[in-house]
């Protein structure tokens, strides 16, 4: 159906190789519009797919040497999500830091809590990003989530609640085991992937699916401490 589409919007077949990409689609997060395609055949655009030498004081200078003079520069290259490491400095248990719990990759219990890490929780943490739809469905469920570890709290006194190191562990092998089945991992570069190569941005399942999973606070999953 996009490919049908992209025909029916560019005539020109050199121009229309260049725009079909070479990768699965979904490989790389989906644009949806009914005038992107046609916007290239106008007179006054021109698509260029040559590699980007530098940035000159005036333009952009393109690696066949041709430079084309530019007022204003638009980066849409995606996200840094800042997975591998901590956006600022956490401590946890024992003195660790999160960005030592992270340093082989960021993993989370259901992408909320981290184990070692009591009382913190994370909204769109590791492998809770949606492929092609609304954050809204997983922030409400993980709001839920927090809110019941939270009452638990309050309401019987409790010093603390850390997820179990085995639970997470768990939790976060079966979703690597996924990924190799997604296309988010089918060849093409995103900002899905981290730099060694692995998803730990998106979950690999249906909205409802981590909004039925993540919902229910479940005490066994945690270690709970009263005070002493």
């Amino acid at each position: 159906m996009s490919l049908e589409h992209l025909a029916n919007q560019v005539h020109d077949p050199a121009l229309r190789a260049k725009l079909t990409p070479s990768y699965q689609f979904g490989c790389k997060r989906v644009l949806i519009s009914d005038d992107y395609w046609a916007s290239f055949e106008r007179a006054n655009v021109e698509l260029v797919t040559d590699r980007i030498e530098e940035v000159t004081s005036t333009g952009l200078r393109t690696c066949g040497g041709a430079h084309r003079s530019a007022d204003a520069i638009v980066l849409a290259t995606g996200f840094e999500v800042g997975l591998s490491s901590a956006p600022f400095k956490v401590v946890g248990r024992g003195g660790q830091t999160l960005s030592e719990a992270w340093a082989q990759g960021a993993v989370a219990y259901k992408g909320m809590t981290v184990s070692g890490f009591p009382n913190w929780f994370i909204l769109m943490g590791p492998n809770t990003g949606p492929g092609h739809t609304s954050v809204l469905v997983y922030t409400e469920a993980q709001i839920a989530h927090v809110m019941a570890a939270i009452r638990l709290l309050r309401e019987r006194g409790k010093k603390f609640l850390d997820v179990r190191q085995v639970i997470q562990n768990h939790y976060n092998q079966r979703i690597q085991r996924r990924m190799p089945y997604m296309v988010w991992k089918s060849g093409c570069d995103s900002w899905y992937l981290s730099r060694d190569g692995q998803n730990r941005s998106l979950f690999p399942g249906l909205a409802a699916e981590y909004a039925l999973r993540a919902r229910w606070f479940r005490k066994r999953d945690y270690e709970i401490v009263d005070f002493s």
